[in-house]
């Protein structure tokens, strides 16, 4: 009876992926009401691991806009599934190209009548662009971003890094602000570091942005530019519960939804693919890690 619970959860969750051809979004959500019922109450976040936006031109194929989120979770609606490796096929002769992996990827959000919080934590980062399959792009020891909205305080957002380099050249992590990198034969890249944002009633916190263009002339196979966002929390403050005079906070007393994704090298890629998506000369493969079972 169990077993069949399950299985009707996860084809349940696997029903609700949704493709969009054009702008070649992909997101697999799956719906959870407010632990109250009461979603005006509540407030609201968002997690992402990894965001990627480009157009990638291949010799011979119309160009491909890619859009994909991994490990996208938000509350009080959420999504639970484990993305850690996007690939797109096609853009490198055939041959699949990783966009993102890491050796740990983990995004919660979490809203409930009185606080909201977004986190995001990368370890073992590497990032890469259609075009230089060899090499990662980016890479980074360790990502994190964190929002938090409580009721009747000011939002809080904080981001950290440790140990980035592009295309194997060190960036030195001097504060705040963005940076552009040359890559004499390849291209440019502008990285813009710890972003964060507060307003009145909501917060964001950005470890890592990186707009890019790359044209490898020793490859003279594809041009990719675009976007991508590495570690990326958002909150908003819950409109209930007090109004704005602030009131004693307990870890423990959110009541609303939470959302989590996780995984880590130790979980084995699974055979099946969980998304397709297929765009002119370009194909999409979204694979999902699972745990180990125990022997």
């Amino acid at each position: 009876m169990h077993v069949s619970n399950r299985r009707a959860r996860r084809a349940a969750l696997l029903g609700t992926a949704t493709i969009v051809v054009g702008g070649a979004m992909i997101s697999v959500p799956a719906h959870a009401a407010s632990a109250d019922g009461h979603s005006g109450s509540t407030g609201k976040a968002t997690a992402v691991a990894a965001r990627a936006d480009l157009n990638v031109s291949v010799v011979n194929a119309a160009k491909v806009p890619v859009r994909a989120s991994l490990n996208s979770v938000s509350a009080p609606r959420a999504a639970d599934k484990t993305l850690l490796t996007a690939e797109v096929n096609g853009a490198n002769k055939g041959q699949p190209v990783r966009l993102v992996d890491a050796k740990v990827a983990r995004s919660a959000a979490k809203a409930g009548a009185q606080r909201s919080v977004g986190h995001v934590k990368l370890a073992g980062l590497r990032a890469f662009a259609p075009g230089l399959p060899t090499k990662p792009l980016v890479s980074a020891d360790l990502l994190t971003a964190t929002a938090l909205c409580k009721a009747g305080q000011k939002p809080v957002a904080k981001a950290d890094l440790e140990n980035v380099s592009v295309l194997g050249k060190p960036v030195k992590v001097n504060g705040l602000g963005s940076q552009k990198v040359e890559l004499p034969g390849v291209g440019t890249v502008d990285i813009a570091l710890e972003e964060t944002t507060t307003k009145a009633a909501s917060g964001a916190a950005t470890a890592l942005k990186l707009s890019y263009e790359v044209n490898p002339a020793n490859l003279n196979v594809v041009k990719a530019a675009g976007e991508i966002v590495l570690s990326e929390a958002t909150c908003e403050t819950p409109k209930g519960a007090g109004g704005n005079e602030p009131g004693p906070q307990t870890g423990d007393d959110d009541g609303g939804g939470l959302a989590e994704t996780g995984g880590n090298s130790a979980t084995p890629i699974i055979a099946g693919v969980g998304a397709l998506l297929v765009v002119g000369g370009g194909t999409m493969y979204l694979i999902r890690r699972r745990g180990a079972r125990s022997s």
